[in-house]
């Protein structure tokens, strides 16, 4: 299965795009395998890639408990994250995939990942990997959300030089991920290790639970409340580069390119509430620009959590948002939980990455996908901008995102796809009227299947059309279906839903790795 979209911009496809799958024995045990191609298109995310990886995890979490079941998911990601030419299409399939791999651990399969080529685990792929039950990872690999080179784009060298990479090792590579615990295991760069790693830890996995969740959030506000004012230090006789100060840190708001430029003016926050809520609500501004308290849709109680301001999500936030949603589902009422969203993308600086940012925004996406999980009906409301990591770690954690007047979501704006792509700015422009596969804005991603409704002034006032969207049962992850019913994504729900088959067909046990 070749890549449909590649062509659009004159590039060779892979036969494979990327991606092989399969099932295997280890040790005699049935298992499934995902390996990933780092050294085509940099190893990323796109339609068919991802619905192949999707297909497979499904098909693991159907097949549990049946002849057809496998006792672990092993995924070999070698990844930049999202193809910028599939852009909408490969951020949708880091959201599945995510979704897919805690429905797999629900059913109590574990997936484990395996970092150890020479692209890492970047991007979309550092919140996969931050999902999984156990990472595996040599001192080569690397895991992190933004890389050196977008943040020195964004910031500047003097934030991430991308040139020392020894500072890049110290902050994104295998031995400082495991020391700080954003993996599991650190083995040598061969795969006799990585095989001998895999054996011993799949049966041994924590589950997917509310329990292993509040270990989880303990353990990374420890990190935070032990490292959060870390200093790191280029070596080699360079200059002392000091972090600046967490108070400015945490005041960092649209300074990156990143943080997309707003079609519309949004509603303001106090606004927007009082739209939304006109039998009263508690909600009160939290720290860095947060949202928290409750609200009355129809006599019931809602929980109401947001970012503001197009704060980008930092690893303070994530931790914040997350506590709360554990606190919700750990009072056992099914509360229905509305995000709000107007974050411009992930923070991007060099002390966010050494903390491990890709953690902080897989728990807070593992958290929103267990209340989901445990019958707490999740709606996220896109009402500014929502980018990257942050857009996946929030909104489209949801069971359901709304997009309003003014939202205006993306993976990357034209010019910053345009400088990482090398592609001419007025050749993506005019692409992008032309097809939803990478364009930003709000009708591209609802071609994708993204966003299930767009809200505009003209449609009415919001709070009945919040109530019924509460009223409407949550059902399994449908989006790919969606995007190819509007067209967005014309192959990811046939490739997951013929791999799913294959899979569930296939003899137990067949071939070997």
């Amino acid at each position: 299965m070749i890549s449909p979209h590649l062509a659009l911009f004159d590039l060779p496809p892979a036969f494979d795009d990327g991606m092989i799958i399969g099932r295997g024995t280890l040790n005699g045990q049935p298992v499934a395998i995902a390996a990933q191609e780092g050294q085509f298109m940099g190893g990323t995310f796109a339609e068919v890639s991802g619905a192949k990886l999707v297909g497979l995890l499904r098909a693991a979490a159907t097949a549990a408990g049946t002849a057809q079941a496998v006792s672990t998911v092993f995924l070999l990601l070698d990844t930049g994250g999202v193809r910028l030419q599939e852009a909408n299409a490969g951020e949708m399939a880091v959201s599945e995939t995510v979704r897919a791999v805690l429905e797999a651990r629900s059913a109590g399969v574990p997936v484990i990942a395996l970092i150890g080529g020479r692209a890492g685990a970047f991007g979309g792929g550092g919140i996969v990997t931050a999902c999984c039950s156990h990472v595996i990872i040599s001192e080569q690999g690397r895991i992190s959300i933004s890389g050196p080179e977008v943040i020195e784009t964004n910031k500047g060298a003097e934030e991430f030089d991308s040139r020392d990479r020894a500072l890049v090792w110290r902050v994104t590579g295998g031995r400082s991920r495991a020391l700080l615990g954003g993996a599991d295991s650190y083995v040598k760069g061969d795969v006799a290790s990585f095989r001998q790693a895999a054996a011993i830890t799949r049966n041994t996995l924590p589950d997917f639970s509310l329990a292993t969740l509040d270990a989880e959030q303990k353990r990374l506000e420890d990190r935070l409340n032990a490292y959060g004012d870390c200093v790191i230090r280029p070596r080699y006789g360079r200059a002392p580069v000091l972090m600046l100060p967490r108070a400015y840190l945490n005041s960092v708001t649209t300074l990156s390119s990143l943080c997309l430029p707003r079609r519309d003016t949004p509603m303001a926050p106090a606004e927007l509430l009082a739209a939304l809520f006109p039998e009263g609500h508690n909600v009160t501004p939290g720290a860095e620009n947060t949202l928290l308290g409750t609200a009355t849709v129809k006599n019931e109680t809602v929980a109401v959590l947001g970012i503001t301001d197009a704060t980008p999500l930092s690893p303070e936030i994530a931790i914040t948002l997350a506590g709360s949603v554990l606190d919700i589902i750990r009072a056992g009422q099914k509360t229905p939980i509305i995000l709000l969203i107007d974050t411009a993308s992930q923070r991007m600086t060099r002390r966010d990455e050494m903390l491990g940012l890709n953690e902080y925004l897989g728990h807070l996406a593992k958290v929103i996908t267990l209340a989901g999980a445990r019958g707490h009906r999740t709606v996220a409301l896109l009402y500014g901008t929502a980018a990257a990591g942050a857009f996946i770690a929030t909104a489209l954690a949801t069971q359901t995102l709304i997009a309003l007047d003014g939202a205006h979501p993306s993976v990357m704006d034209l010019p910053s796809i345009a400088r990482v792509t090398k592609l001419p700015l007025d050749v993506l422009t005019e692409k992008a009227a032309s097809t939803p596969i990478f364009a930003p804005g709000v009708a591209p991603l609802a071609a994708t299947g993204a966003v299930a409704e767009v809200w505009t002034a003209a449609d009415g006032p919001l709070a009945p059309r919040l109530a019924t969207v509460l009223a409407t049962p949550a059902t399994k992850d449908t989006r790919d279906a969606l995007g190819a019913e509007r067209g967005g994504r014309k192959q990811a729900h046939d490739i997951a839903s013929r791999v799913e088959a294959a899979f569930l067909e296939a003899t137990a046990g067949e071939g070997t790795i």
